[in-house]
Parts: C-alpha cells; sequence; structure tokens
C-alpha cells in the first residue's frame, strides 16, 4: 500500500513540476508538453521534431530591447532581424490588428519561406510598452503546429519592466564623505 501512495505522489508531483509556468524576462508562460527546451543570452526556445513525417516547430521568445517608439516600428524592426535577416523571407502577407492588455500593444504577423528546399512558416509575435519591446517567433514545417503555438501564446503573462526610482544626494553628510550618483531599483547586474 506504502508503494501505491508514494508512486501517485511522484505522478502527482512530476506532472505539477512539469506544468509549472517559467519566466524569461518580461514573460511568464507554460512550456510546451515534450518539447526540448534550449536556453541562449538572448532567447528561450522551445522545438519538437515529428520523425514520422519530418515536421518541426520552432518557438523562441527574445529578450527585451528598447522600443523604437510604436508597436509598427517595432514590430517592423524585429521582423528583419528575427525573419528577414535569419530565414530570407519577405515582409509579412498577414498581419493582424494591433491588441493592447495592460499597457502592452501587441502586434502578430507572419509569412512563407523556404527552409532546407522546403516550405515554412515564421510566425512573429511583438509586445510593446514601457519603452521596451520583446517578440516570441515560431517556425514551423507543418500547419498541425499552429494549435501548439496558439496555446502556448495564450499561456503567456507579460511582466512590467522594473521602474527605476531615483534618489540624488542634494546635501552634504555630516562625516563628508559623500557617494556621488544615482540609486534606484535595477533588474541587471553589471560585472565590469
Amino acid at each position: 500500500m506504502k508503494k501505491i501512495i508514494l508512486v501517485v505522489t511522484f505522478i502527482i508531483f512530476a506532472a505539477i513540476t512539469f506544468a509549472q509556468k517559467q519566466t524569461f524576462d518580461l514573460a511568464t508562460y507554460t512550456p510546451p508538453k515534450g518539447w526540448q527546451k534550449e536556453v541562449a543570452d538572448v532567447a528561450v526556445g522551445y522545438s519538437i521534431i515529428n520523425k514520422k513525417d519530418m515536421s518541426w516547430c520552432q518557438i523562441a521568445i527574445y529578450k527585451s530591447l528598447p522600443s523604437k517608439g510604436s508597436i509598427e516600428l517595432d514590430f517592423k524592426s524585429e521582423w528583419q532581424m528575427l525573419v528577414i535577416n535569419k530565414y530570407k523571407a519577405k515582409a509579412p502577407t498577414q498581419l493582424n490588428e494591433t491588441q493592447e492588455v495592460d499597457g502592452w500593444k501587441i502586434k502578430a504577423g507572419g509569412d512563407s519561406f523556404i527552409f532546407n528546399k522546403k516550405n515554412a512558416i515564421a510566425m512573429l509575435t511583438t509586445f510593446s510598452g514601457y519603452n521596451t519591446c520583446f517578440s516570441i517567433l515560431a517556425t514551423c514545417n507543418n500547419e498541425k503546429y499552429i494549435s501548439d503555438i496558439q496555446n502556448f501564446i495564450a499561456t503567456l503573462e507579460l511582466n512590467n519592466p522594473v521602474k527605476n526610482e531615483e534618489v540624488v544626494v542634494t546635501s552634504k553628510p555630516e562625516n563628508n564623505s559623500l557617494v556621488i550618483g544615482s540609486w534606484g531599483k535595477s533588474n541587471s547586474v553589471s560585472q565590469l
């Protein structure tokens, strides 16, 4: 009886562990089950390959960058950098209307491209707000992965960037020691 309880407890713990949300930069999400995770400095990605029909799909969340000033400029820049430069695709033929959620503007678009002499699809979703932007790029060679991509994006929670609160010293301390500069909260560490 104890063995059965241990096995059931382990299965429940494993199911909870694998379904837990993860965070990368400004995005919190639930990773797709059974997909391989890859982590780099500028992105975290998930991929799957079906060896039976040689289909594949990749989803990557890219690290945030300073905004270019509007969702249109951010999407255009991200499309150029992540899709045209990488996959030699053209301008997106399908664009969704801009949506707004909690101070973030969201624009999505897609187009086909050739990868390893076969047709593939690139779908970019760009989030712009709080003077920053980031994107999720999904690429696949089979439309059967569209629902996986949509389900992944549906789990997404957008985190607002940390706002710096600066305090500037305006008077000289009594012990004549003075640290000059701005002090505030930051979400990055510089190691020089």
